[in-house]
Order: C-alpha cells, then structure tokens, then sequence
C-alpha cells in the first residue's frame, strides 16, 4: 500500500486487489491498476466498547457482523475511513440483513452542520411490498437539501442477507442485488469528483441527530468503498495484488460485481 500523507491509516485502507472467487492467498498480476478498499465497517470496532447497543451477530457463512440496537451511535471523522476527495468512478459494497421495512441509511457521511448527506446509502419503502435502494451524493456547497441521484427498486430486503453493490462511473450508476445486475441508470453528478468537507462526518446505521433514519436492530457484515488507482509506470510488471479468501461463497462476485476498468 502507498502511504500518503493525512489518508487514511493502514488498518483501515487495503489497496489490494481482492478477488472474492474463492481459492487461498497468492499473487496475481495487476498492471496498470488496483482496487483501493476503505472499509467503512472499521468504524463499527472503534465504538465497540463505549456504545452498549451495538453488539457482535453471526454474519454470511459465519462470519462475523455488527448488530445495531436502537440508540446506537457510531460517529467518526469520516478522514479516517475515506479519502479527501472521491474520485469520477468508485464502488459501494454493503452485505446486511434488516429486520424492518423502516427507512434508514446503511452510512452517511455529513457536513459539518449534519443537515446534509454528502454521500451515502438510503434503504426505503418502494412501491407494492418491494424496497428502494438509493444513492446519496450532494455537493453541500450548492445544496442545502441532500440528493438522491439514484434509486432503485428491488424485492423487500428483510429478515435475509442481502448483498449489494452500487457500481458508478462518470456517465451511469448500476446496481448489482446478490451478484445479479438489477438495473442501470444514466446519471449526471456536479460534481464528478466529491470533495468532502474537513470536518465531515461518517455515520454507521444512520444519518445523524437530525436526519435520524436510522438502521434498528439490524446487522451488517461488510460496507466499503472501493476505487481505482493508477499505478506508476516502470519498466517491470508489478505484482502488488493478492487473491484473497472468499468471504461470501460467491464463484461469480469478482467477475459480475467487481469488473476491473479496461486499460
């Protein structure tokens, strides 16, 4: 991983190339670019031992998630689990299970006042006994109200694991339910890269003291952003990336919901 000054530390930032196709760990080659993971979750572990309404579930194939009970609060500057500024193109991934059709936000990071989500996933009523999955992306500087770019409808989400994936790039946002594609939609985002403000905050299982909407005893075993990186040229191929463990026990995740940008 490349240390950056003021990015988030190494606990918190994978910049490996993860392949969730099964199989143990071993190098493959990845030229010219690689996955950089900010796993959002680790905000969950910082609040473990001061915040008596979250508390450890079993999570997909037994592994572990985190349990959010009402009144649960786990806030954090969000510079220490996301970048300064997003890029044109990124990846949110969230594998969850609710236990009510109750709206509510898998994460949002806020601006300074907390009225305004910059960026974030909102769960909601859809129409009939389907769920709407949305994404939140606001530039707080031009809007006082925060913008749902897209949404999505898909089959009511409770009570089961469920994995997403929410794939944007500059001219379009797709979404990806269990590894299947759902739906696409053509998006136009002012502006392509999300500067986010200093003093910023990222909230795990809601959005804040006056958003609220906040995710009721509920689990989440994964939430991360991912984005591409350019590696600097040179003259030999670089092997910096790992194949890493299936998690999810899904031979097609890599392939259909995590498709690496052509060169």
């Amino acid at each position: 991983m490349q240390s950056v000054e003021n990015k988030p530390n190494a606990s918190q930032n994978s910049s490996t190339h993860q392949s969730f196709c099964g199989g143990t760990y071993s190098e493959v080659e990845c030229v010219t670019e690689y996955e950089v993971v900010y796993d959002l979750m680790e905000a969950s572990v910082s609040s473990m031992t001061d915040d008596n309404n979250l508390y450890m579930d079993d999570g997909v194939d037994g592994f572990p998630a985190f349990g959010f009970r009402p009144g649960s609060e786990v806030k954090q500057p969000y510079r220490l689990y996301l970048p300064e500024k997003l890029p044109a193109e990124f990846t949110l991934v969230a594998t969850f299970k609710p236990t009510s059709f109750r709206t509510s936000y898998l994460f949002a990071v806020l601006n300074p006042f907390e009225t305004v989500v910059q960026l974030g996933i909102r769960i909601s009523d859809g129409p009939g006994s389907n769920q709407n999955v949305s994404l939140v992306y606001t530039n707080s500087d031009e809007h006082s109200h925060s913008e749902e770019v897209t949404k999505f409808t898909v089959p009511k989400l409770t009570k089961k694991w469920s994995k997403i994936v929410i794939k944007v790039s500059t001219s379009d946002v797709i979404l990806y339910l269990n590894c299947h594609e759902m739906a696409r939609q053509k998006v136009t985002r002012i502006p392509q890269e999300l500067v986010f403000d200093t003093a910023s905050t990222l909230y795990i299982a809601q959005a804040g003291p006056h958003i609220q909407e906040r995710y009721d005893v509920s689990t989440m075993h994964r939430l991360s952003t991912i984005v591409f990186r350019k590696m600097k040229k040179s003259g030999r191929r670089e092997r910096s990336c790992v194949v890493q463990r299936n998690e999810t026990s899904s031979a097609c995740w890599h392939k259909v919901c995590f498709p690496l940008k052509s060169t």
